[in-house]
């Protein structure tokens, strides 16, 4: 379930009895909006929380007809320097929600786009404004303006292909830190440059 921690007084309480209605009460991943509410990503759907009247939207899994989910099995949650919240799932790739009154309509993005593998696990922004993202078969960089997707394998230094939910970071320096099944991936997102040679 959801709990609240009073950090001044050390108390907790649960969130779910005030605020029912959450799609699951195993709970994957939690952000911050930028107009203070909390969005809750969990084993079967995301909800938007309102802290002050504890209410609570709930975004379920859809069919590609419909506007919901891609997967209902929420792993990962970004959002990013416009507003728009990127949801990335179990199998489901990446649903990108507008920012509030963009006007914009939801993207997905899943291999067919370019994504290495459906699964994701990690979300992070590099300093530039660029998306990375961890998955069950490599990273993948996301050009936000344009949605397209540069998938990283061995070729640029990737040597582990299975990645972790949850494990990733960023630095106080912009480097990006990606865990995953035999150690840790560290990316410098400016080293990074696209093939330019041309040979005589």
């Amino acid at each position: 379930g959801l709990w609240r921690l009073d950090l001044a007084s050390g108390r907790s309480a649960a969130v779910q009895p005030v605020a029912p209605g959450l799609t699951d009460q195993r709970i994957m991943v939690l952000a911050r909006g930028a107009a203070g509410e909390f969005w809750v990503g969990t084993r079967n759907g995301l909800n938007r929380l309102d802290p002050v009247s504890n209410g609570v939207v709930r975004y379920p899994a859809g069919t590609a007809q419909s506007q919901g989910l891609s997967g209902g099995f929420v792993s990962a949650l970004l959002l990013d320097v416009e507003g728009r919240l990127w949801v990335g799932s179990y199998g489901g790739g990446i649903d990108v929600l507008p920012a509030p009154g963009g006007g914009e309509a939801m993207r997905r993005l899943g291999v067919a786009q370019g994504l290495p593998d459906a699964t994701v696990n990690a979300l992070l922004q590099d300093r530039q404004g660029r998306v990375w993202v961890s998955t069950d078969d490599g990273l993948a960089r996301i050009d936000t303006d344009s949605m397209t997707i540069h998938a990283l394998r061995r070729a640029e230094g990737v040597v582990f292909s299975t990645y972790w939910t949850g494990a990733a970071a960023r630095t106080a320096r912009g480097e990006l830190l990606f865990g995953g099944a035999g150690g840790m991936t560290v990316v410098l997102p400016e080293r990074l440059q696209a093939w330019s040679y041309r040979p005589q």
